[in-house]
């Protein structure tokens, strides 16, 4: 950064008035030196702030950036069960939700259906064999009690599923 340190265009712009001129030249050289020198001051702390606050904001787009992306809700994963009450009898349901997006539903020991399910946020998006599995339902999840959730239907073209799955409780079952 360059200070100015000559401003002597002022005695050609006061030329006639001899020794008042150099006087009034000199003390506005002084004078625009000075205010040089702080124009260079501030500009030094308004690069430093500038410069700052473009850290500070990159800082923040990467950390948004990074953050952006949904962190995977893995509390779904594992195995789910319900004992239902039935007039035949109790009944053993069991989800097994694994990380590759795919479930299997197991009633009473025997594989009975399995999918695809996707979550966002709350809201589980599911397909299976026993509907088309082209055709997905959507449900709210709710997890309560650290170790149950709840399945709410949002909108399901499938009525067998939707019959099954609206409402239902399930438990997290202890690993073995």
């Amino acid at each position: 950064m360059s200070k100015r340190t000559d401003f002597s265009f002022w005695q050609s712009f006061f030329p006639t008035f001899g020794i008042f001129s150099n006087a009034f030249a000199t003390n506005a050289n002084s004078v625009f030196n000075r205010i040089a020198v702080f124009c260079d001051d501030l500009k030094s702390q308004h690069m430093t702030i500038m410069k700052n606050a473009l850290i500070a904001l990159g800082s923040i787009a990467i950390l948004s950036f990074t953050f952006s992306f949904t962190i995977p809700d893995n509390r779904i994963l594992g195995r789910w069960n319900k004992i239902q009450k039935t007039p035949n009898g109790p009944l053993e349901l069991v989800f097994v939700f694994r990380a590759d997006s795919t479930y299997d539903g197991i009633v009473n020991g025997k594989a009975f259906i399995n999918g695809k399910y996707f979550i966002k946020n709350d809201t589980m998006s599911v397909s299976d064999n026993g509907c088309n599995i082209a055709y997905y339902g959507t449900y709210r999840l709710k997890y309560f009690a650290q170790d149950s959730l709840s399945f709410t239907a949002i909108s399901d073209t499938c009525k067998e599923r939707y019959e099954g799955a609206h409402g239902l409780r399930v438990k997290k079952m202890q690993k073995k």
